[in-house]
């Protein structure tokens, strides 16, 4: 979510990009999910899931202080990289959590967990896009007002000032990557035996 928020106005205010650029370097958030989301999912399933979840939301917390220290001017191949190391992190953290819930339930009660899992998922996103959207305004506005007030040039204060408040809404990323990091190691695989 604070990718996803954060991500049009440092590209296409901060970086000059036009709207298609901009929507195909986000997309390559989701390529590495696309890609990797089915193997982590089949794969967590034969092992133990706490391994991808742990190592899942590492990755995304790498990605998350890659593109926190981008500095301004912000090299299109740096942003690149860190939403795709991001992408991937959420590619091995997603389905392996909604298989071990999916996983977990009697046969007549995956309806219900089908639904907790979908209303769970779109509440963080949710709360990832309202955290991240409050840092990063508060945030520009206050590198706004330091950067005029010691005299930067006024042509580069408006990208210094959005690429400064993008770093600070990813670090909210990585505060609550970390906490799922802290919670992955007590996820127990339980498995309801199903009828063939």
């Amino acid at each position: 979510g604070a990718i996803m928020l954060a991500a049009p106005f440092l590209l296409a205010d901060g970086m000059g990009f036009s709207a298609t650029k901009m929507g195909l370097y986000i997309a390559a958030f989701y390529f590495g999910r696309t890609v990797l989301a089915p193997v982590a999912g089949r794969a967590s399933d034969r092992f133990d899931p706490r391994p991808f979840l742990i190592i899942g939301n590492l990755v995304l917390v790498a990605g998350f202080v890659w593109l926190s220290v981008l500095g301004n001017p912000v090299s299109e191949r740096a942003f690149l990289s860190g939403v795709l190391l991001a992408g991937v992190g959420s590619a091995l953290f997603e389905p392996v959590v909604t298989s071990s819930i999916m996983g977990s339930v009697p046969g007549d009660r995956l309806g219900t967990a089908s639904a907790s899992v979908a209303v769970g998922r779109q509440l963080a996103f949710a709360i990832g896009v309202a955290l991240a959207g409050a840092i990063f305004t508060i945030r520009e506005g206050v590198y706004l007002e330091e950067l005029t007030a010691i005299g930067s040039p006024a042509a580069t204060v408006g990208a210094e000032a959005i690429s400064r408040g993008f770093a600070d809404a990813m670090l909210s990323g990585v505060a609550l990557a970390l906490i799922a990091v802290l919670l992955s190691p007590w996820t127990r695989r339980p498995r309801v035996e199903r009828p063939a």
